[in-house]
């Protein structure tokens, strides 16, 4: 994997957080922001797909959601 430098200016009591936080879990500053990173592309790779987005608020607000479906299961399971 090709790597760069990236220089970033933080509050000082910020880099010292992530300074202690990598030093208490065996780790260097750049693991630390490495796997943030990676989680925040894998949390984008998730990201709710358009079509299923237009649903939004397609169901009227007054209905209660949760309390039809647990209706819906008790007659289920009767």
């Amino acid at each position: 994997m090709e790597t760069n430098k990236l220089t970033v200016r933080l509050p000082a009591d910020e880099i010292r957080f992530v300074k202690e936080f990598a030093k208490r879990h065996g780790m260097t500053v750049t693991e630390v922001i490495h796997r943030y990173f990676t989680r925040l592309q894998a949390s984008s790779k998730n990201a709710i797909h358009p079509e299923i987005a237009k649903l939004a608020g397609s169901s009227p607000s007054n209905i209660d959601a949760r309390g039809e479906y647990n209706q819906h299961l008790d007659e289920k399971h009767r």
